[in-house]
C-alpha cells in the first residue's frame, strides 16, 4: 500500500494524542496544505451484530482519503484502506477487516465519501481516523471518531452512571479536589474533564485513575485535582464532567472565601 511521508505519520500519531488530552473538537493538521478534513461523528456506540457508517471530507477535490484505526491501549496505527477518486470502493483494505468494510463517495466530485464498517464485533471498539493525502505529499488529518461496541444488552436495564465531587482535602499550600465516576456500563471510552468557572482546565493539572470493572456493566474511575489556596479562596466554582459516547454526567462543588484552608487550619 503506497506510505504516507514520515511527516504525516508523526502528525497522525500527534492527532491522537491529542485527541485523548482534549474534548473531542475539530483539529486540523496540514503539512504544507490548506486541505479541511471534516469527519463525523465524534462518538459513536453500536450492539453487535450491527453497521455503522464514518463520513468524511475535503473541502478540495483531488485527494486520497486513507481510514485508520487504533485499538485501546495501542500505539500502532492500522491502515483499513483508501478511496480515490475514481475508485468505487475502499482500496487495499485490511486483510482482518476486509470483507466487513465497505466504502464509496457520496458526491460526482470526490469530496465525501463515507465508510461502512458491517457486522459490529467487541474488538472493533477503538478509534478511527480519516486522513487525506494528495499526489504531492499534502495531508490533512481531523479529530477522529471514538467506537464503542455494546455487547451486553443487561447493561440497558441498568441504573444510569453516577458522578460524585468529594468535599474538598486541605493541606497547607493546596486543596485536592476528587471525582467518582460510578456505574459507568463499558470500560471505554470514559472521558474525564475538569471546570473552573464553566471553561476547561488543563489536563495536567489533574490525575485519574485507571478504570476499575466493580460489577457487571458497572466501570468507575476517581480523579483528582489539586486547587492552590489562593485560587480556591476566590469563590470559582469548579465541575467534573465524565463523558461516555455522549452520555455526561457532572457534579460541581463551588469554593468559598471563608472556607479555611489547610494553611490556616495548621495555624501557619
Amino acid at each position: 500500500m503506497p506510505s504516507l511521508p514520515s511527516g504525516a505519520v508523526s502528525a497522525l500519531k500527534g492527532a491522537w494524542t491529542s485527541f485523548l488530552h482534549q474534548s473531542p473538537i475539530f483539529l486540523q493538521i496540514s503539512l504544507g496544505s490548506a486541505v479541511t478534513v471534516t469527519q463525523t461523528p465524534s462518538f459513536v456506540s453500536g450492539s453487535t451484530g450491527k453497521n455503522i457508517s464514518f463520513r468524511c471530507s475535503v473541502d478540495e477535490a483531488g485527494y486520497r482519503l486513507y481510514w485508520y484505526q487504533q485499538l485501546p491501549g495501542e500505539t500502532e496505527l492500522k491502515v483499513l484502506g483508501y478511496l480515490s477518486s475514481f475508485d468505487r470502493d475502499l482500496q487495499e483494505k485490511d486483510k482482518d477487516l476486509q470483507n466487513r468494510l465497505k466504502a464509496k463517495w457520496e458526491d460526482p466530485n470526490s469530496r465525501k465519501m463515507h465508510l461502512d464498517l458491517l457486522g459490529l464485533q467487541a474488538s472493533d471498539t477503538g478509534f478511527y481516523l480519516c486522513a487525506a493525502m494528495s499526489t504531492l505529499n499534502e495531508v490533512g488529518i481531523e479529530a477522529g471518531t471514538k467506537l464503542s461496541i455494546r455487547i451486553n444488552p443487561k447493561c440497558n436495564d441498568q441504573p444510569q452512571p453516577r458522578v460524585v465531587l468529594l468535599s474538598p482535602l486541605c493541606h497547607k499550600k493546596s486543596i485536592n479536589l476528587v471525582c467518582l465516576a460510578q456505574g459507568f456500563h463499558y470500560e471505554w471510552p470514559l472521558d474525564v474533564i475538569w471546570e473552573r468557572d464553566g471553561q476547561k482546565i488543563n489536563r495536567l493539572s489533574s490525575a485519574t485513575e485507571p478504570i476499575k470493572k466493580q460489577g457487571e456493566c458497572n466501570f468507575a474511575t476517581a480523579s483528582r485535582m489539586r486547587v492552590l489556596a489562593e485560587e480556591w479562596q476566590q469563590g470559582h466554582n469548579y465541575s467534573c464532567h465524565v463523558n461516555q459516547t455522549g452520555q455526561v454526567v457532572s457534579d460541581s462543588v463551588k469554593s468559598s472565601p471563608d472556607h479555611k484552608t489547610g494553611k490556616e487550619m495548621l495555624g501557619s
